[in-house]
């Protein structure tokens, strides 16, 4: 089944730096790993693949569903090119019913 993804771009005029700073600290809400942090992409996994196996994707907060996100953030001007791009990293399964709880 097709991944469930979202993607936005925009312009901060923060420098890179301190653009991962931010993005780091947006993640400390949540339980996560990072996958990869480079000096022009941040790669975050976020929920749980356990958890919404065992309780289901409909029982679990949206917070704990499985989600792969990538930051990739280019100097740009007197600020920072940044673009967020998030699917979610539930793998092999089904996903009725989920895209909505993702898109939240």
């Amino acid at each position: 089944m097709a991944a469930i993804s979202s993607s936005e771009q925009f312009t901060s005029p923060d420098p890179p730096a301190t653009v991962r700073s931010k993005a780091l600290d947006w993640f400390k809400s949540y339980t996560y790993k990072i996958e990869a942090d480079e000096p022009s992409r941040l790669v975050v996994y976020t929920g749980s693949q356990a958890k919404m196996r065992l309780l289901g994707g409909a029982f679990i907060a949206a917070s704990s569903l499985p989600t792969r996100t990538t930051v990739d953030f280019a100097p740009s001007g007197a600020g920072t090119a940044v673009t967020v791009s998030a699917q979610d990293s539930v793998g092999l399964g089904v996903k009725t019913g989920m895209k909505g709880r993702y898109e939240r």
